[in-house]
Formats: structure tokens, sequence, C-alpha cells
């Protein structure tokens, strides 16, 4: 296993155990407003889970031989335009909510993870806007030549990963909660 495939990992694994955290932190969010908790949940657990999620079950169903390249190359695209706008959208929400907390609470450490954000964000937002149009590209020459059902594949990869994501985050939702 050469270093790419653990940084990968890595990268995953943190990134699901944010998405848990979030999740948690969301349930705690809704006891005091129910609608900003759900949209905490929404998107800073369920959907980048759910993205976690469909990059693991589609390099699982590479790696297995299910799906060709071209597959792997249309759903990894679609997942970076898909998830990558709803991650930026999360960004947008946490470094906002962030720089009120710095203000309010006049924390350093808020501050800290603040400043934290607001340079995620606009690393985020770099990466996604300098890689859409070439991600866009890939999937429909993807799926002009598509011959396996690269569709197919990713109906069943997201229907997969959001059942997947939606029990662990909303177990973690309801832990935070209290229920």
């Amino acid at each position: 296993m050469d270093i790419g495939w653990l940084i990968t990992a890595a990268i995953l694994a943190l990134d699901a155990i944010i998405s848990i955290w979030n999740s948690y932190v969301a349930g705690k969010v809704s006891n005091e407003t129910k609608a900003l908790g759900i949209l905490f949940y929404i998107l800073g657990g369920l959907l980048p889970m759910t993205y976690v999620m469909s990059i693991v079950i589609t390099i699982l169903l590479a790696m297995f031989g299910y799906i060709s390249y071209a597959t792997v190359n249309f759903l990894l695209n679609f997942i970076f335009i898909f998830f990558g706008a709803a991650i930026i959208m999360w960004g947008v929400i946490a470094t906002v909510t962030s720089i009120i907390a710095t203000v309010k609470t006049r924390s350093w450490k808020a501050g800290l993870v603040s400043v934290y954000n607001i340079g995620a964000l606009i690393y985020d937002m770099w990466e996604y806007v300098s890689d859409f149009g070439d991600a866009v590209k890939d999937m429909v020459s993807d799926l002009a030549d598509d011959k396996e059902g690269a569709i197919a594949a990713l109906i069943i990869v997201l229907g997969l990963a959001l059942a997947i994501s939606f029990i662990i985050t909303y177990l973690a939702y309801k832990a935070g909660k209290g229920e």
C-alpha cells in the first residue's frame, strides 16, 4: 500500500469522524433551535458522511472489479461536483457561526477556529471552482462512452451511501439531543 492510499484513508476517516461530531453537535443545537439544528445536521453531518461513504463504496466496487475505470471516474466526478457544493455551503455556515461565536465570547480558541474555518473555506472554494469545469467535462465524456451503466452505479452507490450515512449520523444526532 502506498502513501497516497494511506493519506486518502486518513482523510476519509477524519471526515467521517467530523461528520459524526457535527451530527452530535447538531443534536445539541436542535435542543435550542430545531430548524438550525436540522440544517447543521444535514449540511454538517449527513451530506459529508454520504460524501465519504460514496467514495469508500466506489473504491471498494472498483477494487473488487464490479465497475470499470470510466464508471469510477464518472462517480468520483459526480461526487466532487454535488458534494463539493454542499461542503462549501456548510463551510460558509460553519465559518459565519464560528465568527459570531468569536465575537460573542471573545475567546481566542473560538478565534483560532474562525481563522481555520476561513482558510479552509477559501481553499475549498478555490479547489472547487478551479476543478469544476474539468469534472463536468470528464463526467459528460464518461457518460457518452458509458457501456456499463454508470447511472445505475451512481444510483446504487448514492443509495447505499445515504442509507449507511443516515444510520450513523442520525444515531449521533439523537445522542446529541439526549434521546
